[in-house]
């Protein structure tokens, strides 16, 4: 049976041509390219549960972890926003080189390695994004000292996104980063790098002495007046573990986004007397000192997931469990207070 899965613009309802569509089943996986009217055909064969998912560069992913897919349904329609947004469930042009004789840098689902109650790769990808890939150093062994980056550095490069329209452009990833063990004191960085077309600028460095090792992390790094700001704006992961100071290297890299503002510093205030409760809510959230604006959920990746119009008494029974970044912006687009929001 046939499923036509139509994506959307999220503001405009536009159909977006060349957007990737997954339906994924226990057994086989079906995908398709999305054409000129934003639809792709998949030829399915369970009537089963599906997770679906429908992305492109420049916008975010939407996906459905648990759909019931038939004879029945005929058609599905999806909506992603335009963003510079990757949680990599998808193939959207980022390039791997270097010169380590292993380990370089692929797009898989994460095979854990625990030796001895010490995780060196983690066994999942990052949390709260759709799919579950992440980019991995090596990947495949539950055995360690067998696929980490060794004797040379490997290199991930994003595509090319604009950042002119930002005014305080903030980098935001999750990182899981793994250096120890070995004849020297691990000190492999792992550099994030950005590129504007004709200069190159580190704008955050990892090693053992400034990071929290085998889990993952999120982080939200300023970039204004760091490099300036290009329509053709790239983003480098780099890492190596060289034979002179040879150790296990281990990272991985997922939900990586850019948003005008600080995803870190969501416990800021920036108007205090908006009073918000209660946290954890269930299904209502209260809010007191904030009558005009709107109020967006994102999830902790910057993946926007929906806007309310403000009222005393918030109706939030429709969004999943989760944390959430709770972001009230005045009539003007001004964010006046930002907060996680965790709802159960």
């Amino acid at each position: 049976y046939q499923v036509t899965v139509t994506v959307l613009d999220a503001q405009t309802l536009n159909p977006i041509e060349n957007a990737s569509v997954t339906a994924n089943h226990t057994y086989v996986s079906h995908a398709g390219t999305t054409d000129v009217n934003g639809e792709a055909v998949l030829d399915l064969y369970y009537e089963d549960h599906y997770e679906l998912l429908a992305g492109k560069w420049g916008y975010d992913v939407d996906c459905f972890e648990d759909t019931i897919l038939n004879s029945g349904v005929t058609n599905i329609t999806m909506y992603i926003d335009q963003k510079i947004y990757d949680d990599f469930p998808f193939d959207f042009g980022w390039s791997v080189f270097g010169d380590a004789i292993k380990g370089h840098w692929v797009r898989e689902q994460p095979v854990g390695v625990n030796i001895g109650g010490i995780i060196e790769n983690p066994f999942t990808d990052g949390l709260f994004d759709c799919g579950r890939e992440a980019y991995i150093i090596g990947n495949g062994s539950t055995s360690g000292n067998t696929d980490e980056v060794e004797n040379g550095e490997t290199v991930l490069i994003s595509p090319v996104f604009d950042l002119t329209g930002y005014t305080n452009p903030h980098v935001n990833f999750e990182l899981f980063y793994y250096n120890d063990i070995g004849p020297f004191y691990p000190n492999d960085t792992l550099f994030v790098s950005l590129f504007n077309g004709t200069e190159t600028v580190d704008i955050a460095k990892f090693h053992k002495d400034n990071t929290d090792m085998s889990l993952w992390y999120p982080y939200s790094i300023p970039v204004t007046g760091l490099i300036s700001l290009t329509s053709t704006m790239q983003l480098i992961v780099t890492i190596s573990d060289y034979t002179a100071t040879v150790n296990i290297c281990e990272a991985a890299f997922d939900n990586f986004s850019v948003t005008d503002f600080s995803m870190s510093s969501a416990d800021e205030t920036i108007q205090s007397d908006i009073l918000i409760h209660p946290n954890p809510a269930q299904s209502s959230i209260f809010i007191k000192g904030f009558n005009s604006g709107n109020i967006q959920f994102y999830d902790l990746s910057g993946r926007f997931i929906e806007q309310f119009v403000p009222e005393a008494e918030l109706d939030v029974s429709n969004l999943e469990k989760g944390i959430y970044l709770m972001v009230l912006k005045d009539i003007n687009g001004n964010i006046v207070k930002v907060s996680k929001q965790i709802i159960h």
